[in-house]
């Protein structure tokens, strides 16, 4: 791993700050139920592993046992496992239980930004070697990207591991088409890839990015 997470606690800090901090501001105006408490499952290994960045907006609403409920993402972080793991996270939250006529309970938003943090290492990240990809019958291109994914309506993201050698496993892909998926795994292995380096050393390394489509 070339950098370590946040733990998933200063998040939902936030979040919990923003929720409550709406309540104590409105002055009597309407205002959201207040938060009891929220118990996250935090970040699941495979978005650990994958080092994966993104912001997710929910909108959700709060039934009478002050349970958020209908669920739904507004804005997507670009990974789905991501947005996920926000669903699960304002799930695991209870609100208070209340008739006041003031408090609103429908149309809820909340965002969850899931941040990575450096480690306190310069690692070299791994690089993609320009114009070593064989373009493919469904694929022109392959553009690594650091950081958020900004949606593309031209691409498909996919997410993969590089060993000490540069050499890719475990491509992921947020398309479901099997023929599709296939052509992107074909294509990210006919890539070279220049291999992570930590202390000068060969490491193993993550990337990310968008097949662009024909």
């Amino acid at each position: 791993m070339v950098k370590k997470l946040f733990q998933v606690s200063a998040v939902l800090v936030t979040s919990l700050a923003a929720a409550t901090g709406w309540a104590q501001d409105a002055g009597g105006a309407f205002r959201r139920p207040a938060v009891i408490a929220c118990n996250p499952s935090g970040w699941t290994d495979e978005a650990r592993r994958y080092e994966l960045e993104g912001t997710t907006v929910l909108q959700y609403d709060v039934d009478d046992d002050g349970r958020p409920s209908s669920v739904r993402v507004t804005r997507g972080s670009g990974w789905k496992i991501l947005d996920h793991m926000a669903i699960r996270a304002i799930e695991s939250c209870r609100f208070e239980q209340t008739s006041d006529p003031q408090v609103v309970r429908a149309g809820l938003t909340q965002t969850y930004r899931w941040k990575l943090a450096d480690n306190g290492q310069t690692p070299v990240p791994a690089a993609l070697v320009a114009g070593s990809c064989q373009p493919s019958v469904y694929f022109g291109a392959f553009l690594p990207v650091t950081g958020n994914l900004i949606r593309r309506a031209d691409g498909i993201a996919v997410r993969f591991l590089l060993d000490e050698g540069g050499n890719t496993f475990g491509m992921k892909s947020e398309e479901t088409d099997p023929a599709a998926v296939s052509a992107a795994s074909a294509l990210i292995k006919s890539c070279r890839f220049t291999p992570a380096m930590l202390d000068g050393k060969p490491a193993r390394g993550n990337m990310y990015g968008w097949l662009i489509v024909k």
